[in-house]
């Protein structure tokens, strides 16, 4: 634990849910730290970009892939490549990424009320018109949206984090974890 090394596995024949994630997250991190990734409106070249970087970390799992792993990597070619079509859209329409795995408590800094707040954030954009925007990938095949994600219906028997808020087909939900009103916090106080 000292020396934080981990397990592993040397017989490991496919990736699990965490190894994936690492994966398609690595390959994105590396794009937010290369200027010419950032700013190219060509989504085959970015594509080709993110199936590169992506292939590095499978080499870890040796030349030969087992067929699951051969399996995880089309699924995560075919994930990266339609968010480089994505990517670029949003680019075109004049978002900019700023900060990629910022890393609040340790690179920055940040208290609420006297209590430190350390989490890390995926990604931060920019739009002139819009303002901010936080970015947290997800890699698992089904997508939900934020709202199903991070609320759910309030209850009086359950623990709830803030205030409730109306639902969408009545009643009220609250938040199920505090990620997003950190986020938020963060941008209000941090970026304006």
């Amino acid at each position: 634990r000292v020396l934080k090394w981990e397990r592993h596995d040397a017989a490991k024949m496919e990736m699990d849910a965490l190894d994936f994630g690492n994966l398609c997250h690595e390959a994105l991190e590396q794009m937010g730290l290369d200027e010419a990734m950032v700013s190219t409106v060509d989504p085959r070249e970015l594509r080709d970009f993110l199936w590169e970087k992506m292939d590095v970390r499978l080499a870890r799992y040796g030349s030969n892939l087992s067929l699951p792993l051969l399996v995880q990597r089309e699924a995560a070619r075919s994930r990266l490549e339609r968010f480089a079509e994505l990517e670029v859209a949003q680019r075109v329409e004049g978002w900019r990424t700023r900060h990629v795995e910022l890393k609040v408590g340790k690179d920055l800094p940040w208290e609420i009320d006297g209590q430190a707040v350390s989490m890390q954030i995926d990604r931060v954009d920019f739009h002139p018109r819009h303002g901010w925007r936080v970015l947290d990938y997800k890699t698992s095949a089904r997508a939900d949206t934020p709202r199903a994600a991070h609320l759910r219906r309030f209850s009086e028997k359950r623990r709830t984090f803030g205030a409730t808020m109306p639902a969408a087909r009545g009643g009220d939900e609250v938040w199920k974890n505090v990620q997003v009103p950190l986020y938020a916090a963060f941008v209000q106080q941090w970026l304006g």
